[in-house]
């Protein structure tokens, strides 16, 4: 690049250069952030770096901050920060956050870049090659010579004197002393009165003494210069100056005079009297009157000071004792909460867990009764593994959902029931009443609304709830039919491989044996589709299978399970529900905090003045006193 002909009409070094170094600028205008000063072996944090930038330049940036001309640029900035090129990289950053329109009122000074000392003034255009007296003959040699013919060489010529030396010293004066000398000018300018005197228009308007001491002082540090400053300072400008310095010392003299007095005549006046009476009285009534005097006097102010100690001290302790106190109570208090919170929760968790398992038994044996889907049991057991208050609720609704599925009226929540960690919950008060009920042998017995009636609507739906898993039993025997691990499903409901009819008995066994376990995860092996849906990829059944799995050639497929009964509809309308709910009280919480707020001012606003009163009576101190 320095090569570069900057005049050529396709490439401008110039522009290339500054190309470069507003591209490297504006890639590490924030460098300085990630060095280390501490001495540590890392002078530069690389990686903060690169993640701050974007992520098109980061493969770039890594490279180039592992380069070694990088490296060398970060020990100079640490070791030798005032080096020329830091110096120049730098203000090249400071003038570019200096254009930003964020930095309009805090910008810095590049005094690097503005320097114009080692500016270029003038060029020095070097004389032509003199050929004069030198022969046109030209010689080649094969080697070097071992030596040299004198012969052949011409005389010396004197080198051309580029200027007179001592001519451009005189200049480089005389611009010096015009200089100054137009300073010196400047100055005594602004040393002038701004305008003339309306009554004496040839005489000057009279300065401070600021002015005045200013006046003086330069006429006496260029009392030197001669004939050339005798324009600028006129001699009556500078009498004018001393006369007013004079006057200033003569009234500062007069008025520490008046001070003097002042004081000498107060003195006489308090101090004289009361030596006159001493004297008058004598040196006997002087004493007695002293000694009868002097301890009440002293014990009265002791008496005074001892108090005031006295009641310092008091408010200081209960200052103190106070902060202590209200210390230890705020650290009692949150101890407590700690531990109150960890008992609370594990109390909360183990009662989640026992309700969870009692929940677990009731919603199997209500399942068996209302003929739910076998593909849906064996998804909602697979999938029953939320958080605890989430799987709680979704087990109080699955509950809610077969209780109306076999016309169970929900309960009334029992006032005498008392729970500290959960509210009366109509579910929970009607489980409380079907438990002993179920947990009597009763078999196939009907027992509930919908089971006793054979006309009402919950009762047609249970027929047909009960014709569709015969007709997924059918499903499963096909699946076995096309499964290649059935020694796996077999071995899972402990079915020899040499008995009749093992696929049949397999889609008789699941979910018909109270195992949820071992029916749940022969039904995932079986139908891996069911961790997406709890529909499942259906075949037409053949008429031996109908035959086999006893329930005639009559029905199909059985019908898709309805979106509003599947398990992630259930659980994101449980989500959004709850969602509802803690928007609505982040809603309604700035309405409380703020009447918070405003009890609190109002209580710190009475704080404040009784703790004015109290320390207006402390200062004051007793009456009488």
């Amino acid at each position: 690049l320095l090569d570069l002909d900057s005049s050529g009409d396709k490439f401008d070094g110039n522009e290339i250069r500054n190309a470069f170094l507003r591209f490297l600028v504006t890639f590490f205008v924030d460098y300085e952030k990630y060095l280390n000063k501490s001495g540590n072996s890392e002078q530069f944090h690389k990686e903060k770096f690169i993640s701050s930038l974007g992520a098109e330049a980061k493969s770039f940036m890594s490279e180039v901050v592992d380069s070694q001309m990088f490296q060398r640029f970060i020990e100079e900035k640490i070791y030798n920060p005032y080096a020329s090129g830091v110096k120049f990289f730098d203000d090249s950053i400071i003038a570019k956050k200096n254009r930003s329109k964020s930095s309009m009122r805090r910008r810095k000074e590049t005094k690097f870049i503005n320097d114009e000392s080692g500016k270029i003034v003038e060029t020095f255009v070097p004389p032509d090659v003199n050929n004069a007296g030198i022969s046109e003959t030209s010689f080649h040699y094969t080697k070097f010579p071992e030596s040299l013919d004198r012969s052949f060489i011409g005389p010396i010529r004197k080198p051309k004197v580029l200027g007179d030396q001592g001519r451009q010293g005189k200049m480089l004066t005389t611009s010096m002393q015009k200089s100054s000398r137009s300073q010196q000018k400047v100055l005594a300018d602004l040393l002038k009165p701004l305008s003339l005197s309306e009554t004496e228009p040839e005489t000057y308007v009279e300065k401070d003494v600021n002015w005045a001491l200013h006046a003086v002082a330069f006429h006496e540090n260029n009392i030197g210069e001669g004939e050339s400053l005798a324009g600028l300072l006129s001699p009556s400008l500078l009498s004018k100056a001393e006369s007013i310095i004079a006057r200033t010392r003569e009234r500062q003299i007069i008025s520490v005079a008046n001070l003097i007095t002042v004081q000498r005549f107060w003195i006489s006046h308090r101090v004289f009297p009361k030596y006159q009476s001493d004297k008058n009285a004598g040196p006997r009534n002087k004493v007695s009157r002293d000694t009868w005097m002097r301890p009440g006097v002293v014990k009265t102010s002791w008496s005074k000071l001892k108090n005031g100690i006295t009641m310092i001290q008091s408010r200081y302790r209960a200052f103190r004792f106070r902060q202590r106190y209200l210390c230890i109570r705020i650290l009692v208090s949150k101890i407590q909460g700690l531990v109150r919170g960890f008992l609370t929760r594990s109390r909360v968790r183990q009662t989640m867990t026992s309700r969870a398992a009692a929940y677990n038994s009731q919603i199997l044996a209500l399942w068996s009764r209302s003929f739910v889907s076998l593909f849906y049991r064996s998804r909602f057991t697979l999938l029953n593994d939320f958080p605890a208050f989430l799987g709680h609720k979704l087990l109080e609704n699955e509950l809610s959902d077969l209780y109306a599925r076999l016309g169970i009226p929900l309960l009334e929540a029992d006032e005498d029931e008392y729970d500290v960690f959960f509210a009366k919950s109509a579910i929970h008060a009607t489980f409380q009443r079907l438990k002993p009920l179920l947990e009597k042998p009763a078999g196939n017995e009907p027992l509930f609304p919908a089971e006793l009636t054979t006309k009402s609507e919950l009762a047609i739906r249970l027929l047909e709830a009960s014709r569709r898993i015969g007709l997924e039993r059918v499903q499963i025997y096909e699946r076995l039919q096309s499964f290649s691990r059935t020694d796996e499903i077999y071995g899972i409901f402990k079915v020899s491989n040499n008995s009749k009819m093992k696929k049949a008995n397999v889609a008789s066994m699941v979910w018909s044996d109270g195992s949820d376990g071992r029916s749940s995860n022969a039904m995932c092996i079986l139908f891996p589709e069911l961790g997406r849906s709890s529909n499942v990829a259906a075949v037409s059944p053949s008429k031996k299978s109908f035959k086999r799995v006893g329930i005639g050639a009559r029905g199909g497929i059985p019908p898709p399970v309805h979106r509003s009964i599947d398990l992630e509809y259930k659980l994101d309308n449980l989500i959004r529900t709850n969602l509802a709910i803690v928007a609505k009280g982040l809603l309604a919480a700035p309405s409380h905090l703020k009447r918070s707020q405003k009890k609190s001012q109002t209580a710190r606003r009475t704080n404040a003045s009784m703790t004015t009163d109290t320390l207006r009576a402390f200062v004051n101190g007793p009456s009488g006193v």
